[in-house]
């Protein structure tokens, strides 16, 4: 079974239910508080005779445990067997866990059902499942945190290669009982939509009922069909994000640690086509949320997999996976302000798809397969993405680049794609000193909402939000015209209805966006003299910045917010906000530069705070 036809399936079940905007966003299950959870592990630890004084060590153990008192018994258990006692140790132990790699014994089990873990639910599972229904449940030890009734419907799917045995004719009805009733005796806690999470020490149980090396593992094929089915999952949610989905974040925030842990099998096993389709619902993720930290540690850890260090090309046989890791690269040499890195890779990006794409492009457009028209999309994509690089440096030579690929987008029948460029193309005519055209801004902005699909909220979002931009340019341009005071009016109350609209349609968890607002609203009230409705917005922006791991939006803000203590006379906060700018533009180096000699200009002018010698 193909890619695209698993894909088909998934969609098919998801759509028709409508699950998407009802899931939960995170899963919290009744906890321990950390103290507690001491007294419990040092309880532990006095009973197998050691005593545990440096409670720092065993905290990270703790924290995986998430208060829950059977994992803390079973995990703490086996650290002590172990003889795990140093930081280092136990830190190890918690990422081995983590990655499903660390397997737990019980030794209590030779004492009985009423001192056995193991022996307890093994009796429990006896009693209320058949042979065939525990073999479907072992299957349950190769996922993380919680696992999907419609995962494990697509592992024993027949129609695929790698299909587990064990699972085949399960259906969605039949995989949602047998869940059902093992959440009943507590081995899951059911989530809704399909969703059960499973706890923290759970895989290792079921991994034990058919253990590795006897004659009923069935390691190997289980973690082929589960690293090929979370693979196509991570896919899918990339593919129905961009296609305005936003509300598939909830899913991708319940499947994170099955995408994580698929990544690191498929890598393992070299499946390097399954290690990319989870990365890209991390990608997703992890953007939309704004671990922009996290997914930059997960890309430069794959770099010596795909590109070859020589060339910087892709090694054998990968030149797709190698194409789609390097539009992540050029994505995070932008956001770290590195123009030169991300101007090579992706100049190196449009020559390869240029070369794959000859053929196609020469093509006369009736006569076009659909690998034709995917190939020029690549193309379009490239020098849409080069147009970025040349726009982040506001460099006119970016409108060039995003005409040719919306030249090339028409030609295949692209709107949604035409659409995305021609927000770009408003970002140009409102950015770029030597292009600045508010009108020809405002007419690509409007054609990308013509282009957009009315459901993408999200997109939406973000384009109402430049028209606020637009109209706040105007603002500027009719004060220093000397327009009359309704003119000015007129255009404050566009630009503030435009960015009230955005924050309306903004979901919650889009932490970049909602700070890019919030930072704009500040300086609409700014300007509207409502001094402290402003700051409430810089410091909302300050705060969704930082949690976005965006230190030089943070210092932008920061710097705003000194300017406004400045003009108030304050000049004491001024000088906290200024310094504390200075520090989050550090570590962008020359990147910064220009926002950091600004930023040294204001010190200069406000010389030393009020009272100091």
């Amino acid at each position: 079974m193909s890619r695209t036809r698993a894909r088909v399936l998934l969609t098919s079940r998801r759509d028709e239910r409508g699950w998407l905007g009802g899931l939960p966003t995170r899963i919290r299950l009744p906890r321990m508080p950390m103290r507690e959870r001491i007294q419990f592990t040092q309880g532990l630890a006095a009973r197998h005779g050691h005593r545990i004084t440096d409670v720092a060590d065993w905290r990270p153990l703790l924290r995986y445990s998430d208060g829950n008192p059977l994992t803390i018994t079973v995990v703490v258990g086996q650290a002590l067997r172990a003889g795990y006692r140093t930081s280092a140790q136990i830190e190890g132990f918690v990422a081995r866990l983590r990655a499903g790699e660390a397997d737990l014994d019980d030794a209590d089990e030779a004492q009985g059902r009423s001192r056995s873990l193991a022996a307890s639910l093994t009796y429990g599972l006896t009693a209320a499942f058949t042979e065939a229904e525990r073999a479907q449940l072992a299957v349950l030890g190769v996922f993380q945190d919680t696992v999907d009734v419609d995962a494990l419907v697509a592992m024993g799917d027949a129609r695929n290669p790698w299909a587990v045995p064990a699972l085949a004719g399960l259906t969605r009805e039949t995989g949602l009982d047998l869940l059902g009733r093992a959440a009943e005796i507590g081995l899951l806690t059911a989530i809704g939509g399909g969703y059960f999470a499973i706890h923290p020490a759970l895989p290792w149980f079921f991994r034990q009922l058919y253990p590795v090396g006897t004659d009923r593992d069935t390691t190997v094929p289980v973690r082929a069909a589960y690293i090929a089915v979370i693979a196509n999952f991570g896919d899918t949610y990339h593919n129905w994000y961009e296609q305005g989905r936003a509300d598939v974040v909830n899913l991708l925030q319940l499947e994170e640690a099955n995408l994580l842990r698929a990544r690191s099998l498929a890598r393992a096993a070299g499946r390097r086509r399954e290690m990319m389709g989870c990365m890209q619902g991390l990608r997703i993720l992890y953007e939309h949320t704004g671990r922009g930290a996290e997914w930059a540690r997960l890309v430069d850890e794959l770099v010596p997999d795909i590109v070859d260090p020589d060339t910087g090309a892709a090694r054998p046989g990968l030149a797709e996976e190698w194409a789609l890791f390097t539009t992540y690269r050029v994505a995070i040499a932008l956001g770290g302000r590195d123009w030169t890195s991300a101007l090579q890779l992706q100049q190196t990006l449009v020559g390869h798809y240029e070369r794959e794409a000859a053929a196609a492009l020469a093509t006369a457009p009736d006569q076009r397969t659909d690998t034709d028209r995917h190939r020029i999309r690549d193309v379009a994509v490239g020098e849409q993405a080069l147009g970025h690089v040349f726009r982040e440096q506001q460099d006119p030579a970016c409108v060039a680049h995003y005409h040719r690929a919306v030249e090339l987008l028409r030609a295949i029948g692209d709107r949604r794609g035409e659409g995305t460029i021609a927000f770009n193309l408003g970002h140009a005519y409102v950015n770029i000193p030597s292009l600045r055209d508010l009108d020809q801004a405002e007419h690509w902005y409007r054609r990308d909402l013509e282009l957009m699909d009315e459901q993408d909220l999200l997109g939406r979002a973000r384009t109402v939000g430049q028209l606020g931009r637009v109209a706040y340019g105007r603002l500027v341009d009719a004060r220093a015209a000397g327009q009359p005071e309704s003119v000015l009016l007129r255009h404050l109350n566009d630009a503030a209805t435009a960015y009230r609209d955005a924050l309306g349609l903004l979901p919650a968890d889009a932490k970049p966006e909602l700070a890019t607002v919030h930072h704009q609203l500040g300086v609409i009230y700014t300007l509207a003299g409502e001094y402290d409705t402003a700051l409430n917005h810089y410091q909302q922006s300050i705060r969704l910045e930082e949690a976005s791991g965006n230190r030089y939006g943070a210092g932008q803000t920061r710097h705003t917010v000194a300017i406004l203590f400045a003009r108030a006379g304050r000049t004491s906060d001024a000088l906290l906000y200024a310094q504390a700018a200075l520090a989050d533009y550090a570590p962008y180096g020359a990147g910064a530069a220009a926002a950091v000699e600004e930023v040294h200009q204001l010190i200069a002018r406000l010389g030393p705070p009020t009272g100091a010698p």
